[in-house]
């Protein structure tokens, strides 16, 4: 680093350096020409910032070289000057370093902070906001080329090149513009088109050098007391005029930085109170009242503790007055957020129930299709076929891009609502507080709520794929272990057992046969016909009257025929002969 390398050559030589936030000024001049130092000063311009670019010239008695690269050419021709000029040792050496510096990403470039610090402490406090006005966008980082502990307030961040940047609360735009808003709409600051805050230069880490922590504090007093002053402006570069309209017209035509600086962390506290939360149009009056019978002997208004109590007393009394009505419409809000809370835990019941849903078409294919129907009617074997496994691959597939499809449309209505509920918010409510106290309390509750939603999705996505998994898996070990198709023969014997029990159970001695040859053609089954004695129709005979016939009798010859029947149909039906 160019800092480390020139507090550690300290060979006899004038050494000039000034740095602002465009530029670095280098200028070394020694009695005689120094060939090891300028090689070791181009070794160090390879470590500036890849934002930057350089200018080095190398003077020696008149003749000059100029290079603007690290390149070995521009080395050999530094080399080269030297070598040519080396004779008379008594010549004047000069090295001018002039070092462009470029922000971007936010971000400028420090190469010496003490010489840094000294070019803000010296510089117009006027010009200071005005050039950071021009180059802080929200906010603005320091890369440091030495060796620092870094240091930041809401707005801006020093830290050493090399380290990664430990803060990310930087003031947001959205907050930072209502500052601003606010500022334009109750103080009139002349001849500034002021871009910064005072809490960019309130810092939340001190540095340790003390030129820098001077100069915050200068800046932060002098913004805070021209946001709260009705108006305000330079009278030269280190006197300030301002003047606050309250319960009497307080005019001060010179106020020199250096007694703001005593009462910087008093006028921060005060700026801060009047410009965050609440009414800020009520607040910024009720303090400038107060300052303007807050005054010292000679009429002047004294910035101390005693008025920043007196202020927050004052506050808490106007409040009682109109505490209803800002109760109101805190209850108001905290009725939509409740409701925008109520809407997501609905959303994420919804997500709920597409899971039981898929959840419940599986099972029912399972327990109707697959067990019915496998079980029951074809076997245990048919429940894991080829048919079943596509069948319920389907169905996962399916039943995965519905629930993905949900997720993806609770979350963009999520999305409407809340944007729904701020404009709702902000339209209804922003003239009477303001819009930063309106987001702080409907935010963080927004920001659960998503956190919320995208926690229920996640877990819900991981059961159904959980769930869809052991059953395709499931699936897919049953079908290999399970429903591989049997061999021919084995399918034959089956077959033939099926159907020569479903034919003794019907009864039908032809079906039987029939069946068995349908089964195996090659192997024949003879089975005797029964053969049927035509019967003799006998002609009635007519009855003596004469004879008596005992129905006793008649029926125990009925029941005898009957009996020989039977026996002779089931002599006929055992009789086989196999061929």
């Amino acid at each position: 680093m160019l800092y480390d390398f020139f507090s550690v050559n300290t060979s006899p030589f004038n050494l000039e350096v000034k740095e602002t936030f465009e530029q670095l000024y280098i200028k070394a001049v020694f009695n005689r020409p120094q060939g090891a130092f300028v090689t070791k000063l181009f070794d160090e311009l390879k470590s500036l910032s890849i934002r930057d670019s350089f200018e080095l010239f190398l003077d020696i008695s008149g003749a000059s070289v100029r290079i603007s690269n690290t390149s070995p050419e521009s080395l050999q021709v530094l080399t080269k000057h030297l070598e040519d000029n080396d004779d008379d040792d008594d010549d004047e050496c000069e090295i001018i370093v002039n070092i462009k510096k470029v922000i971007n990403d936010n971000t400028v470039s420090v190469y010496f902070m003490g010489v840094f610090a000294k070019y803000l402490s010296i510089s117009p406090l006027k010009d200071m906001f005005v050039t950071l006005s021009a180059i802080h966008n929200g906010k603005l980082l320091f890369e440091v080329f030495s060796t620092i502990m870094p240091f930041y307030s809401s707005g801006m961040y020093f830290y050493q090149s090399g380290q990664p940047i430990v803060k990310s609360d930087f003031l947001n735009d959205k907050k930072r513009y209502a500052f601003l808003e606010m500022l334009s709409e109750n103080s009139n600051v002349m001849d500034v088109n002021l871009k910064v805050l005072p809490s960019d230069f309130y810092l939340v880490v001190n540095a340790e050098n003390q030129v820098i922590n001077k100069f915050f504090s200068k800046a932060c007093g002098v913004l805070s007391l021209m946001f709260m002053a009705n108006t305000s402006g330079f009278k030269s570069e280190n006197e300030l005029a301002y003047r606050i309209c309250g319960f009497k017209t307080i005019s001060c035509e010179s106020v020199v930085f250096s007694d703001v600086e005593v009462d910087s962390e008093v006028l921060y506290k005060l700026m801060s109170w009047s410009f965050e939360g609440g009414s800020c149009a009520d607040k910024i009056g009720l303090l400038r009242n107060v300052l303007s019978i807050h005054l010292d002997d000679s009429g002047s208004i004294k910035f101390d503790n005693e008025v920043w109590n007196t202020v927050r007393s004052n506050y808490q009394i106007y409040l009682k007055g109109n505490i209803q009505n800002y109760l109101d419409v805190k209850n108001k809000i905290g009725e939509i957020i409740i409701e925008s809370t109520t809407k997501t835990y609905a959303i994420a019941d919804d997500l709920l129930d597409v899971f039981k849903n898929n959840v419940f078409v599986i099972l029912t294919f399972i327990l109707t299709v697959v067990v019915v129907n496998g079980v029951k009617d074809n076997g245990s074997e048919n429940i894991f076929s080829g048919v079943y496994l596509a069948v319920v691959v389907i169905l996962c597939l399916v039943s995965s891009m519905w629930l993905v499809m949900t997720a993806h449309e609770a979350k963009k209505r999520f999305e409407a609502a809340s944007k729904t509920i701020k404009e709702i918010l902000n339209l209804n409510y922003k003239k009477i507080i303001m819009d930063s106290e309106i987001d702080d309390s409907v935010d963080p509750v927004l920001a659960n709520n998503k956190d919320y939603l995208d926690t229920q999705i996640k877990r819900y996505v991981r059961w159904w794929m959980a769930t869809a998994s052991i059953v395709v898996i499931s699936f897919i070990i049953g079908y290999f272990t399970l429903g591989k198709p049997k061999s021919a023969d084995s399918l034959n014997d089956a077959n033939k057992e099926k159907a020569v029990l479903t034919s003794q159970k019907a009864g039908d001695t032809k079906t039987v046969a029939d069946t068995l040859k349908a089964v195996d053609p090659q192997k024949v089954v003879d089975i005797p016909k029964v053969v049927e004695t035509p019967k003799v129709v006998e002609t009635p005979k007519v009855v003596d009257p004469q004879k008596v016939v005992d129905p006793q009798k008649v029926a125990d010859a009925k029941k005898l025929a009957d009996t020989k029947t039977v026996a002779d149909t089931k002599t006929v039906t055992n009789t086989k002969t196999v061929d």
